[in-house]
């Protein structure tokens, strides 16, 4: 266990450079950073750097290097605040490189990790709680350095103030940025920013010099700057940029509720010229940069609802294309955040896919093609998309249609996997985030007989990109039964190829069923030497195609079951033999104990339950997941899911039914990290739960 340091000792970096102040000049060479580098790195590491960035043809790798040690991860490092004043001196000097991005990095050494998607209840906060409590490897708290590092800007604000003159906008932005966050900052501070708003040219540096102004008052108290900002950003005389940013100030100054007459302002000032501006002002880090300033600006004003679907209504029809698509990543991110705006904020999205800009519609239907079965009211209106020329929106509205079943879309879809190239962009990050043209054919099912042929000749030729799309086609066409018969020679070929992934092969013959009867020599000689994993689901692949070797498939999935490393597949896979498995209830049993993981006891429950019917000893287990935080997703994928598999046990599972009433109920959607699209995901979630609701209390007949 790290024991924390004693404040005023050796490793308290706040003493630290208060003593090497008390001597003098900052000296590199006078400073302790033996004593506070971390062992990734070379002891004389940061110094070095720092007298790199005087070389103009080292300065920039070096810059980036220093972000990399004294700003790890968002979180600031020790060497960091030793650093401070040594990149004020440098941003100094008129001949140095980046001065601007020097004087950023020397500011946000102070600044708790706010990863750049500040909010107004944040925007202008310098530390948090988290800082306060966290410590690093040596027992040195996070708080201490933002501490010493703000003490450093204190110190030097004279410098900065003669910064806020400097011929170069970048350098006058961030000194404005640096000041904002000083310690205790001498009065000359917040006269010498007035005195410069009063004379600058540059919108983004006007737009920082009131931001800093504000910071400045709320960080102390002062209460006349609600006054001040609100005086500033109504008055119609004042420069859009400076009513834009004292509105925003205002919001980080009060938790009053935003004013019709700001969302006014912001439709009316919010344009390409002011988001050109925003891009070179600190504050909001790399966020506004990603999404665009509509989608920035509608996150900042935080948890309201109403009044985030009413700007985004508002900023969707800006006359500049850029904010219309920025708006269209705040719409989406609106109804990532609330189920009750997913209908309007989805029509909103259908409606831009019908701008006169290619590029907003091509923003709308990646962001549409993301939302799954919340497009099922706007579908019309997606349909009237077919005849779009732009052939990525044409053929991401082929996807959304597909998904839904829709019959508009057989010819449609046929002519997309007919066409020789693969019509949509390389995977690849991009604001309007990655989205899969996957999972194209289960729900086209009903008419499989038109485009099974052209599913295989698709297949048959995987030239110019569509191999992205093979593994998602075979899965596909396994959801067809005995239309999907015709993938049962590609899908046997692929199990002796090298690489193969042949879990997923296997699975897609299972669900085909008996008409993929011929591969099963095969499937015998894979599982004569097969490992654990793989033998599982061959055994268990040939009893779905044959309907044979009942007993001897339960007897070995259930002895792979009480395998160390097998996982829970085997349990999974036993699950769907039902009553056979019967025999095999102790050793199922025996994975229902909490000391086995947890999806393995899930696993455990569902196939003691289908094997015995026995909801005693497997209902408990399965409920307590749902008494856990949403945050953790209960669901899996979509034929592994307590829910479903609380659905299954019917009136057995009653005890469920507060929570997926609670979950149903919530208007915020579950939070899981990393998920590419949040609202459809969200969306299965939910009818999941509603099937399981209606199977546990299923209507009178």
């Amino acid at each position: 266990m790290i024991e924390i340091c004693e404040p005023g000792g050796e490793q308290d970096v706040r003493w630290v450079m208060a003593a090497l102040r008390g001597a003098g000049e900052p000296e590199l060479d006078a400073v302790p950073w033996a004593r506070f580098t971390d062992e990734c790195w070379a002891p004389d590491a940061v110094p070095n750097l720092l007298r790199a960035l005087s070389n103009p043809d080292h300065a920039s790798s070096s810059l980036s290097e220093l972000w990399t040690i004294v700003r790890t991860e968002g979180t600031s490092d020790v060497t960091g605040a030793l650093a401070v004043p040594f990149l004020l001196r440098i941003a100094a000097d008129p001949a140095a490189s980046q001065r601007g991005e020097l004087l950023n990095l020397a500011a946000e050494v102070g600044h708790r990790n706010h990863f750049g998607t500040d909010v107004r209840a944040s925007l202008f906060q310098m530390v948090d709680e988290q800082d306060r409590e966290t410590i690093d490897g040596y027992g040195r708290t996070v708080a201490w350095t933002c501490q010493a590092a703000r003490e450093a800007v204190t110190v030097d604000a004279p410098l900065l103030i003669g910064l806020l003159d400097d011929p170069t906008p970048p350098v006058r932005a961030n000194a404005a940025y640096a000041l904002a966050g000083a310690l205790m900052p001498p009065p000359e501070v917040t006269a010498a920013l007035r005195e410069r708003l009063a004379v600058e040219t540059s919108p983004a540096v006007r737009i920082s010099l009131v931001l800093a102004l504000a910071q400045l008052a709320v960080e102390h108290a002062d209460s006349d700057v609600t006054a001040w900002t609100a005086a500033l950003w109504a008055d119609p005389g004042n420069l859009p940029d400076v009513r834009f940013a004292a509105a925003l100030s205002w919001l980080c100054a009060t938790t009053e509720p935003v004013p019709t007459r700001m969302l006014d302002l912001f439709a009316e000032v919010v344009d390409a010229r002011l988001a050109e501006a925003m891009d070179d002002v600190p504050w909001p880090n790399h966020h506004l940069r990603r999404g665009g300033l509509a989608a920035w600006l509608v996150a900042f004003l935080g948890d309201m609802p109403d009044v985030q679907t009413d700007l985004v209504a508002r900023l969707a029809v800006s006359p500049h294309p850029a904010l219309r698509a920025s708006a269209l990543r705040a719409a989406y991110a609106v109804a990532s955040e609330w189920r009750s705006r997913t209908d309007a904020m989805i029509g909103l999205l259908a409606d831009r896919l019908h701008d006169t800009d290619p590029a907003v519609r091509r923003s709308a239907a990646r962001h549409l093609v993301r939302a799954g079965a919340a497009v099922v009211p706007a579908a019309d209106r997606i349909a009237a998309a077919l005849d779009d020329p732009d052939p990525e929106v044409w053929a991401w509205t082929v996807v959304m249609l597909a998904r839904l079943g829709d019959a508009r879309v057989v010819e449609p879809l046929a002519d997309l996997l007919s066409r020789p190239a693969y019509p949509w962009p390389e995977p690849r990050w991009h604001p309007d985030g990655n989205p899969d043209p996957g999972n194209l054919l289960p729900a086209m099912s009903p008419y499989a007989e038109r485009l099974a042929p052209v599913v295989m000749a698709r297949l048959a030729d995987m030239g110019n990109g569509w191999q992205r799309l093979r593994c998602d086609l075979l899965q596909g066409m396994s959801h067809w039964g005995e239309q999907g018969a015709g993938a049962v020679a590609l899908l046997t070929e692929l199990l002796s190829a090298p690489n193969s992934d042949r879990t997923t092969v296997v699975s897609c013959l299972a669900r085909i069923g008996p008409p993929a009867v011929a591969v099963v020599p095969v499937l015998d000689r894979l599982a004569a030497d097969a490992e654990p994993g793989l033998l599982a689901i061959l055994v268990w692949a040939r009893w779905r195609i044959t309907g044979l070797r009942a007993e001897d498939t339960a007897a070995t999935l259930a002895r792979l079951a009480t395998m160390a490393g097998t996982g829970s597949q085997p349990l999974r896979l036993l699950a769907d033999l039902g009553p056979v498995a019967a025999a095999h209830a102790p050793a199922i049993r025996a994975r229902l104990s909490a000391d086995n993981h947890l999806t393995t006891r899930v696993q455990a429950a569902f196939a003691l339950w289908s094997a015995t019917g026995n909801t005693t000893d497997t209902v408990p287990i399965l409920t307590a997941v749902l008494d856990e935080s949403w945050e953790w997703n209960p669901f899996g994928s979509a034929d592994t899911t307590v829910v479903d598999y609380l659905a299954r046990m019917g009136p057995a599972a009653t005890a469920a039914v507060p929570a997926l009433t609670a979950f149903l109920e919530a208007d915020r959607r579950i939070e899981q990290f990393g998920l590419n699209d949040p609202v459809d995901w969200d969306q299965r979630c939910q009818q999941s739960a509603m099937a399981a609701l209606r199977a546990i209390h299923p209507a009178p007949r």
